[in-house]
């Protein structure tokens, strides 16, 4: 049975020819489908390389090539300086330890099941670059394209709109900032959403034709996504729901139930060593994972991240998330509208597959935070499942439109020409203002070229090249994302707390036209400075969207050298 839209109750719709019974309105609606996936893959590959690594994704690299971050962290501060290069060869390919030991150390945090990992090193050792791991996460970011448009036609099998859903799929999950996101980062859940369609559209194609090289094909997706993240076991958890309720429903589905059950067994079976790997070091990895559980925003502040979490399925314009935004509203109407017709008219299968991912996120994240304390139901990374299900349910809500009566269908080919618009128009805002992809730590770019600017600037023959003070600690993580943006030969000096010998080199350092920069510093180490008779620092870059808070800080004399020095 044909999804129809929820608003329209009149009539059978008569069969049109092609995609549309409208020549214009066809042409339209593959326009706008065609400039939606040329955007897509602009928007996935425009300067990959420039974009700043954020903190996950060089504590990954750092793993992958076989670098434990406790060992890290205690070279990085071992000395009382280091270069940018030596910073930098945590995460260069060319000092890449062996496969045993990167499995070894990613075995040390079993909250991140290892096979994104894996594929993103064969990635960097492939290109000789650390922007391998991103165009890892693209290539299977455009793979989910055609995995999604098998998922809608095993979804809305029977129907006579299963093709056109998938393309209407294609376009939406190719402009949409949340999918643009995920691609263009080196995580895992370009991979998560992949297996997601995957696994599902092997399942009802084992339901549909139980044979065995059907059901085989499903425990190897299965096991595929158990090894990319613990959360794809909400999927897990929806595969069974289904299977139980084609049990119960008729004894023709029993066949492929059993099969599937078996091949399911044994995925499980295979993921077991990684549980145990999880169970041995469960204190280790309570402590890893403390950061989130601990954090418990108020229930207005929840608001507004699980409205935002909604408007990057469609939109991103890098916008403070705010409950008095209009354009909110008009996002939650059409989605209300999307699932409720959706839930009336889809097909039964596909409404049980696309509709439980929801129920699923909301048990096992949603309603703990809210009862436990916690935000990881407000971050947009863990909630892959349930924005894919949502692209998807929006997609077939369209192509519904698209196939009804002419206004409906115009309505249907205004909102697949507006989609298109505000998610191009998202994906050039992130293009410009990068904040909206790695958040406030693109401001390591500004601060990389403004240290370099200073250092070509050759203030004499006396001038030496930029020093970068900095604090050890949990900072290092900062140091390796940018030691990408900076000269080999920059130099990090560090700061030790509360030894009043170490403001005479810096003293000496400026006397001598070294630019002197310092990096986040913290408040009692803004204090010692202030209490220096001769020195100061001076902001340079701040943060203007968290309170403007300083991230570069210039060192100076307050007075001329050798007065009170």
């Amino acid at each position: 049975m044909d999804i129809q839209p929820a608003w329209i109750r009149w009539g059978q719709r008569r069969r049109g020819i092609g995609l549309l019974r409208s020549r214009p309105l066809e042409l339209v609606v593959a326009i706008a489908i065609a400039i939606a996936v040329v955007l897509g893959l602009w928007f996935r590959f425009d300067h990959l390389a420039d974009q700043v690594y954020n903190v996950d994704e060089v504590r990954g690299l750092a793993r992958a090539m076989g670098h434990g971050l406790a060992e890290v962290q205690t070279s990085i501060f071992a000395q009382p300086t280091i270069t940018a290069g030596e910073i930098f060869r945590f995460q260069d390919p060319a000092a890449a330890r062996s496969w045993g030991d990167a499995l070894t150390v990613l075995a040390g945090h079993p909250e991140h099941p290892p096979l994104y990992y894996l594929l993103m090193r064969l990635s960097v050792l492939l290109t000789g670059d650390p922007v391998g791991m991103r165009y890892c996460s693209v290539l299977l970011g455009l793979l989910l394209l055609p995995a999604a448009f098998w998922l809608c036609r095993e979804l809305f099998w029977g129907s006579a709109g299963r093709d056109r859903v998938g393309w209407v799929a294609i376009a939406l999950l190719s402009i949409s900032p949340y999918g643009i996101e995920m691609a263009r980062l080196g995580r895992q859940y370009s991979l998560w959403q992949l297996m997601i369609c995957l696994s599902t559209a092997s399942l009802l194609l084992t339901v549909r034709s139980p044979r065995w090289r059907h059901a085989l094909l499903y425990g190897v997706f299965m096991t595929l996504g158990l090894y990319t993240h613990w959360f794809f076991t909400l999927t897990a958890t929806v595969h069974l729901l289904y299977g139980a309720m084609l049990w119960g429903r008729d004894r023709a589905y029993r066949l492929p139930i059993r099969r599937l059950a078996i091949v399911g067994g044994g995925a499980v079976a295979l993921f077991i060593p990684w549980v145990l790997v999880l169970l041995t070091q469960q204190q280790r990895t309570q402590k890893l994972t403390a950061w989130i559980a601990t954090r418990n925003p108020s229930l207005l502040d929840r608001l507004k991240l699980w409205t935002t979490n909604l408007e990057e399925v469609i939109f991103d314009f890098d916008a403070i998330p705010s409950l008095k935004d209009p354009a909110l509203y008009g996002v939650l109407v059409l989605l209300v509208l999307a699932v409720y017709g959706f839930w009336r008219w889809g097909p039964r299968p596909a409404r049980w597959l696309l509709l439980l991912p929801f129920v699923t996120t909301i048990a096992a994240q949603a309603i703990p935070d809210l009862v436990l304390g916690g935000a990881r139901s407000t971050a947009g990374r863990y909630l892959v499942a349930a924005n894919l299900s949502l692209s998807l349910i929006l997609a077939a809500y369209v192509e519904a439109l698209l196939r009804s009566r002419t206004l409906a269908r115009r309505t249907g080919a205004i909102a697949l020409v507006g989609l298109v618009a505000v998610g191009g128009l998202s994906g050039a805002i992130v293009r410009i203002n990068p904040r909206a992809a790695v958040g406030e730590i693109h401001l390591n770019a500004a601060v990389a070229a403004m240290v370099q600017w200073e250092g070509h600037q050759g203030n004499g023959e006396t001038a030496g090249g930029p020093w970068l003070l900095g604090e050890t600690g949990s900072r290092y993580i900062f140091y390796l994302s940018l030691s990408h943006l900076l000269p080999a030969t920059t130099e990090f000096h560090w700061i030790r707390k509360g030894d009043p010998q170490q403001w005479q080199p810096l003293r000496q350092a400026l006397a001598q036209k070294h630019p002197i920069w310092f990096y986040w510093p913290e408040g009692d180490t803004l204090d010692a400075i202030a209490q220096q008779p001769d020195l100061q620092l001076e902001a340079a870059i701040r943060d203007d969207l968290s309170g403007g808070y300083p991230w570069l800080y210039r060192l100076q004399f307050r007075r001329p050298p050798g007065i009170n020095s």
